[in-house]
């Protein structure tokens, strides 16, 4: 009965092992997007704004629908056909993160929005690819 024991679980676990090494091939490759600064202007309004640019990495076409979230702002939105969205924050520093359907998530490093600014910041989202 031991012997049967040990040998199910040997078995289980070999299984376990197995099923995580087809998932990692299955799940092939995740490719990092990046993202820049693109330039900070002077405005009149002294909310700093934000306009952010999601682009695909590899095709380089805007992504419509993209999620753009302002960590501990409680600041986001989607961007519109053109890939594009513009959001009037407070002045402090923040986390922002982009993501897509499909594509993978981008999270910045921390980034000082000042008053009378409009910051323009430019995301090129990767894909997940699937084999």
């Amino acid at each position: 009965m031991k012997i049967i024991l040990f040998s199910f679980l040997f078995f289980s676990l070999y299984l376990i092992a197995l099923s995580c090494s087809i998932g990692r091939t299955y799940n092939g490759k995740n490719i990092e997007g990046k993202y820049k600064v693109v330039k900070v202007k002077n405005i009149r309004d002294q909310d700093p704004q934000l306009t952010c640019i999601v682009l695909d990495k590899f095709t380089n076409k805007p992504l419509r629908d993209a999620v753009i979230i302002v960590m501990g702002n409680k600041a986001g939105g989607f961007t519109d056909s053109t890939g594009q969205l513009t959001l009037s924050l407070h002045s402090g520093t923040y986390y922002l993160q982009a993501k897509n359907g499909g594509n993978s998530s981008l999270t910045t490093k921390m980034i000082t929005f000042a008053p009378y600014t409009n910051t323009i910041m430019m995301f090129k989202l990767g894909t997940n690819f699937i084999r």
